[in-house]
């Protein structure tokens, strides 16, 4: 997600957010990996569609070139979303 994130970066995440409402494009999230279980991605919605009454979330990384997401693996259900990330904090390197 660089340069929006990078590594070391601490983020919040509202893991109640979608509970009552589906995201939005650009919101920025936390969802299962659909190929490395166990494994969390950060990534943008791009779009949010239908199929059979369930809601599948189309995520995108900020840096196109090098980013793992649905262009690759597809759609995501909405019930892989773990929640929205409210924002960001440097680490500060420890001494």
């Amino acid at each position: 997600m660089a340069p929006t994130f990078i590594p070391g970066d601490e983020i919040s995440v509202d893991t109640q957010a979608y509970l009552h409402k589906t995201p939005i494009p650009g919101d920025v999230i936390v969802v299962n990996d659909p190929e490395m279980r166990g494994r969390k991605l950060l990534k943008r919605v791009e779009k949010v569609t239908r199929k059979a009454g369930k809601r599948l979330i189309f995520v995108v990384g900020d840096n196109e070139l090098r980013s793992r997401d649905s262009r690759q693996f597809g759609p995501i259900p909405l019930e892989e979303v773990l929640g929205r990330v409210l924002g960001t904090e440097p680490l500060l390197p420890t001494t």
